[in-house]
């Protein structure tokens, strides 16, 4: 009879694996599509900023005064009388940049954390 019981267990055991392995895949796919989601609607923001922007400037390039700056400051043309001045930035270096924070390694994965970042998802996030 003890045999019976620890079958049952084992059973009853690789049936709640089953169940948890089933929830966990679906959970872990909609997360990483929400995150998709998230990134397409980010972009869209961003592109429909540069649209607004390259628009705005379209319509100044449409008056005389948009004409006349572009004509400037892409052609070096200048009105009769104007003077042009250039100049040269040749032979100047730009500043070195300082770091202000040091830079803090990551810690190695272990196997908990490997465990833990399956069942959240963070393992799929982290390979992107």
């Amino acid at each position: 009879m003890p045999y019976v019981a620890k079958r049952w267990w084992l059973i009853l055991g690789l049936f709640v694996v089953a169940v948890v392995a089933v929830g966990v895949t679906p959970m872990r796919q909609i997360g990483d599509q929400n995150q998709q989601v998230e990134a397409a609607r980010l972009e869209l923001e961003e592109l429909t900023a540069a649209n607004e922007a390259l628009a705005d400037r379209a319509a100044h390039l449409q008056t005389d005064a948009g004409v006349e700056r572009l004509a400037r400051e892409q052609f070096g043309l200048v009105r009769p009388g104007d003077r042009l001045y250039s100049v040269s930035t040749e032979g100047l270096t730009p500043p070195t940049p300082v770091l202000l924070e040091p830079e803090i390694p990551e810690a190695e994965p272990n196997i908990f954390t490997n465990v833990l970042d399956f069942f959240t998802g963070q393992d799929v996030i982290d390979e992107e």
